[in-house]
């Protein structure tokens, strides 16, 4: 769409899957309830901003899966109202830009057998913060679920954690008055930093 915006107005994928699905709009891409590929890669090169609560999964009808990516931010309508779900399957799951450091998430859960890459900062009013799978730092990454003056929420990761190289990528954890439950281990592989 060049400079232009994108705004879907309704299921993408719903009934039958897409194959891949790729949308590059500098003006931003506005998605209001679920994207579904069988197998087919999904890649969002601009701003995205959530219209509801919303999934995007490249698993639908029994897939197996493929990678997704978003290589710009990522933002709710109103803070903590728009959540977001995320499915690769066997696929990975990259964010290469802020998660809700304008407008803040519900929540996030993200599920990606092959691994998920983070690059910069989660923020979630009150929302709980889910990543399920391996998590490969690319960046000073930050999880906070109390942003735009929310109390927080849990931050669980039920995987790994790694960096990219040993020493150079942090992790920081700001669940409020939630918890933050680590089931994998953190820096095993790839120490990460301070």
């Amino acid at each position: 769409a060049g400079t232009g915006s994108v705004s879907f107005s309704g299921l993408i994928g719903g009934t039958t899957p897409l194959g891949d699905f790729s949308v590059t709009a500098s003006g931003g891409v506005s998605i209001p309830s679920s994207i579904s590929t069988k197998n087919g890669q999904i890649t969002i090169n601009s701003p995205l901003t959530l219209g509801a609560s919303t999934t995007i999964s490249s698993m639908a009808s029994s897939g197996t899966g493929a990678p997704i990516a978003f290589s710009s931010t990522i933002n709710a309508t109103t803070a903590g109202v728009e959540g977001l779900i995320i499915t690769a399957g066997i696929g990975s799951a990259t964010f290469s830009g802020n998660i809700g450091s304008t407008i803040p998430l519900g929540a996030l859960t993200v599920s990606a057998d092959g691994g998920i890459h983070l690059a910069s900062a989660i923020s979630t009013k009150n929302g709980i913060i889910t990543l399920n799978s391996p998590v490969i730092l690319a960046g000073a990454t930050v999880l906070a679920t109390n942003g735009a003056s929310g109390t927080g929420a849990a931050v669980l990761l039920n995987s790994t954690v790694n960096g990219t190289t040993a020493g150079a990528q942090s992790l920081t954890i700001d669940a409020g008055n939630g918890a933050a439950t680590f089931t994998g281990a953190v820096g095993g592989s790839i120490p990460i930093g301070a």
